[in-house]
């Protein structure tokens, strides 16, 4: 794997947020590209439904689509896990894999597989689902792998989750909506270049600094700043 190869796929996979597109062909298509760069030998995407059940979306073989649907069945595996722990895992060697998952991890062993890792998919604090990737050599995935691969499963995330059409008018308003709030900004950088004495370009560096200090949102920070320059406080010091 080179670092533009992986960028290639990754440009290609999100470039298809930009357009209507099939999603079943999207995750083919992500889950494979995926496949190719990684390490693994096989992926698989489990998600929730509505009910709360899990269902196979997508993957790279047959045989990963029944070791997926032994999952379910179950209710236990990788997959399982990461979705309930909402954080990766990652479990190599035979006798881990059949510590950590008795029955399951038998029938993935029985695969051919000796590696296992599942990345969550998140979207707004709730984990839509989990990619599941499969591997041979006894080794677990290296830091960069994890990051990677972690890197398509939120893509895939926004994949399924935006699979919506947005109309012209509401793609207007929330250009709108967003330059509403850049307005905002723009004001607070005013107050806190007035307040502290600074130009604006450092005035922009104080506001992103007291957000991340407080915990807050720069749009919460900035409307913050605005309200209390209107009540007379000010910020000049910590």
């Amino acid at each position: 794997m080179t670092r533009l190869t992986a960028i290639q796929a990754i440009a290609e996979a999100t470039a298809t947020l930009t357009r209507e597109y099939d999603l079943t062909d999207a995750l083919a298509r992500l889950v494979a590209a995926c496949s190719d760069l990684l390490p693994v030998e096989a992926i698989g995407i489990l998600v929730l439904t509505g009910q709360d059940q899990l269902e196979l979306l997508s993957s790279t073989s047959h045989r990963v689509a029944e070791l997926e649907a032994y999952q379910i069945q179950q209710d236990v595996g990788p997959c399982v896990d990461a979705i309930r722990g909402s954080e990766v895992v990652s479990v190599s060697g035979a006798d881990d894999i059949r510590e950590r998952w008795p029955d399951v991890g038998a029938v993935i062993l029985e695969s051919g597989y000796d590696a296992v890792s599942a990345f969550p998919m998140r979207w707004h604090g709730f984990t839509v689902g989990a990619m599941n990737t499969f591997e041979t050599g006894g080794a677990s995935l290296e830091d960069d792998d994890l990051v990677l691969g972690q890197t398509f499963a939120d893509i895939a995330a926004v994949l399924i989750v935006q699979n919506t059409g947005v109309t012209a008018e509401e793609v207007t308003n929330r250009v709108q909506a967003a330059l509403q709030v850049r307005t905002a900004v723009e004001r607070a950088k005013g107050v806190l270049a007035y307040q502290h004495g600074v130009d604006m370009a450092s005035a922009y560096d104080l506001l992103v600094r007291f957000a991340r200090e407080d915990g807050e949102s720069l749009t919460a920070k900035a409307e913050r700043v605005i309200l209390e320059a209107r009540q007379g406080r000010s910020r000049l010091t910590r």
